[in-house]
């Protein structure tokens, strides 16, 4: 194998190290990326579940009040 064969390989493992790199950098991003959404999305549901026990308590309340139910 000549010098010049040899620079040839090189180049080329070293081009394919630079792309894994960059595959294994863009996906742990886009997995970050993913699990920052779904947190978000779970605090949201969190806060609208909330919401949503406070006004049906409420409701039920004024229905006990309103009918002269003891709660």
């Amino acid at each position: 194998m000549d010098l010049e064969k040899r620079v040839e390989n090189l180049e080329h493992l070293v081009n394919a190290l630079i792309n894994s790199i960059n595959k294994k950098d863009f996906y742990n991003d886009a997995d970050k990326a993913g699990i920052r959404q779904t947190n978000d999305n779970q605090n949201v549901d969190i806060a609208d579940n909330r919401a949503g026990i406070e006004q049906n308590s409420a409701d039920i309340e004024y229905v006990a009040i309103m009918s002269d139910i003891d709660i």
